[in-house]
């Protein structure tokens, strides 16, 4: 084998977590076609890329890719079908608070609530789906290029600063100091904690009920919004019903008020449900530069519905 170029050894590391299923099964196929067509032409000029069934160097794959992630600059983790080992590694990309891009085949199932506000991008698989998932992830990962990792947010870190005892761990690694025996059982007993939750969560929706919603979004002086914005608004709307219920294909309707569309409701209160929509919403049109409208949300109750 060739040694390794000195262009090679000057790139960062990024390891693609994802299920893996048997060779030539259709989910191989798809992930595969993701990874060649997807990943690698967007990554392969400022990355060498891992996946672990394309390790070659013996040794153990779940050592290895436990490694792979602890040491990638990047992680892209593939959620479609929910695996449960991805689901882990994912988690223990969390807990050493390191940059992680998830993407999701659109439609497939519904996310977790543990990571559902997390930013995934929902890809379609096909030719189309490709070329629109391969646009999304040169967005994120220049994004990644301007942004302090010491600032990203995902829910280990987020219930590990709710404490003292887990304010000191999370000053450890903040500060690049050598994490003592307890802190190290302390982020493991949490991740075997999240893979239990992700494995009962996924029981669970099997055979879960859900509430059908009509979701009215109200804008003070709607009429008065351009086209441009009113169609802005539109798609952001579109994006976040994926992100918090990625089996529903519904339309948005403009409205003389707003906008109104129909969501399924699983888990969460109405209260729950109204906050998880007004967060996502603020910060959507904070993102394009619209934080001047005020809007409100109303949700109906249409039909109780059973999977």
């Amino acid at each position: 084998m060739p040694d390794e170029s000195e262009e090679t050894k000057k790139k960062k590391k990024c390891f693609i977590v994802t299920p893996i299923d048997e060779e030539g099964s259709p989910m191989r196929r798809h992930i595969e076609g993701i990874i060649d067509s997807a990943i690698f032409p967007v990554l392969e000029n400022d990355y060498k890329i891992d996946v672990a069934h394309r390790i070659y160097t013996p040794g153990s794959i779940g050592k290895q890719a436990i490694s792979s992630i602890y040491e990638a600059d990047l992680v892209i983790a593939n959620l479609t079908g929910l695996n449960p080992n991805v689901m882990y590694e994912l988690a223990f990309r969390h807990a050493l608070r390191k940059p992680v891009i998830t993407i999701m085949e659109k439609g497939d199932k519904k996310l977790p609530f543990d990571v559902v506000t997390e930013r995934t991008i929902f890809y379609i698989n096909d030719s189309k789906g490709v070329l629109e998932l391969k646009e999304e992830l040169k967005k994120q990962v220049e994004a990644l290029k301007i942004i302090d990792c010491n600032t990203l947010d995902n829910p280990i870190f987020s219930a590990l600063e709710s404490t003292i005892e887990e304010k000191n761990i999370l000053g450890k690694i903040k500060e690049s100091e050598p994490i003592d025996a307890n802190a190290v059982k302390y982020i493991l007993d949490r991740l075997d904690k999240i893979e239990n939750k992700i494995e009962n969560n996924n029981k669970y929706n099997n055979s879960r009920n859900f509430n059908k919603k009509l979701i009215r979004i109200i804008i003070k002086n709607n009429e008065k919004l351009s086209y441009d914005i009113r169609n802005s608004i539109s798609n952001m709307i579109s994006n976040m019903i994926m992100t918090i219920d990625n089996t529903n294909s519904t339309s948005i309707r403009n409205t003389d008020y707003g906008f109104e569309f129909m969501m399924n409701q699983y888990n969460n209160s109405d209260y729950m449900l109204e906050s998880i929509i007004k967060n996502m919403l603020t910060e959507a049109l904070f993102k394009i530069g619209i934080d001047n409208i005020n809007f409100k949300i109303n949700i109906i109750d249409i039909e109780k519905s059973s999977n």
